[in-house]
């Protein structure tokens, strides 16, 4: 991204990215809870002052309170909804159409298991 973007565009986002990896490690996110604090705040107040007041939406706000949860429930893989959100991309992958959805997925899972268990000669032993 460097060199596409302004500068101050940059560093900004440069600096978010060393929060978040700091509190993703286990390590580092113990040692380092207020410093990264005060990097969050100097990187919203940052991102008012290049993209404007109208752009600090409720997730931008969220990044103030990630050292609160680290602080208590450890590094941010303890709390990640990533797995979910992964999940979640592969269920609706499962749906073709509007219609049914549920039942969309239900079938795709269905046709996993069925090809999974012909493929590894299960259904050899029902």
């Amino acid at each position: 991204m460097q060199g596409n973007i302004k500068s101050a565009m940059y560093c900004n986002f440069f600096l978010l990215s060393v929060c978040i990896r700091v509190l993703f490690s286990p390590d580092m996110c113990s040692l380092s809870c207020d410093y990264i604090q005060d990097l969050l705040r100097t990187f919203v107040i940052n991102f008012s002052a290049i993209y404007g007041k109208e752009q600090l939406t409720y997730n931008v706000h969220s990044l103030l309170h990630l050292v609160d949860d680290a602080s208590q429930y450890g590094c941010l893989d303890n709390f990640s909804c990533f797995p979910f959100e992964n999940a979640l991309g592969k269920t609706k992958r499962m749906v073709r159409k509007p219609q049914s959805p549920v039942a969309q997925i239900c079938r795709r899972l269905t046709e996993f298991e069925n090809s999974a268990v012909t493929l590894f000669g299960v259904s050899d032993f029902a």
